[in-house]
């Protein structure tokens, strides 16, 4: 049942309620039978926190010399000890990978953030740019004389005093509050 438990749960910290969880058997059973087996194993075990997410996986590597002297009379238990070894080295292989893509997918995030931010730079540019003509127009066509050197026509007057005349201003139907300044069809 112990190499079932470890087949199936290949990175798992090894301890009696995990055991009791996985298994059904009490854990003063496991402490009786197998405590010998449980310590070897215990002090077999590695912890390994894979890409800096603070989440510790435990590996048990036992000694391979060890495991080929146990079993060489019993192929069917070295069989089942190898394939551990091999659901550890697939695990392994699977967090390396997942690690990898998170990697990639960091950079790739970084380099569009870094573009984000250019294109932001140059809209804010574009943003003063145009603010600052805007004014330009509004104090020029303030005054006739400015607005016949600059060429500017139809522009709107406004009122601050008529209530009809803010009402415009602060609607967004451009088209029917100044039909005048659209062609009609």
């Amino acid at each position: 049942m112990l190499d079932n438990f470890l087949s199936k749960n290949p990175m798992k910290n090894l301890n009696l309620f995990q055991l009791e969880k996985q298994t059904g058997v009490s854990r003063k059973t496991w402490m009786r039978r197998k405590k010998v087996d449980i310590e070897k194993l215990k002090n077999n075990t590695i912890q390994i926190d894979f890409g800096g997410s603070g989440e510790k996986s435990y590996i048990i590597f036992e000694d391979v010399v060890k495991l080929i002297e146990k079993n060489w009379n019993n192929k069917s238990g070295m069989i089942r000890d190898f394939k551990i070894y091999q659901e550890v080295a697939m695990s392994l292989y699977d967090k390396a990978k997942e690690s990898y893509e998170m990697k990639e997918r960091v950079k790739k995030y970084k380099n569009e953030v870094v573009v984000l931010r250019d294109e932001l730079k140059i809209a804010k540019k574009d943003i003063e740019y145009y603010r600052e003509r805007y004014l330009s127009v509004t104090i020029q066509s303030a005054s006739m004389a400015d607005r016949k050197k600059e060429g500017l026509n139809d522009v709107m007057g406004v009122d601050s005093t008529s209530k009809s005349t803010l009402q415009k201003i602060s609607s967004l139907n451009f088209k029917k509050d100044y039909s005048e300044l659209f062609d009609k069809k």
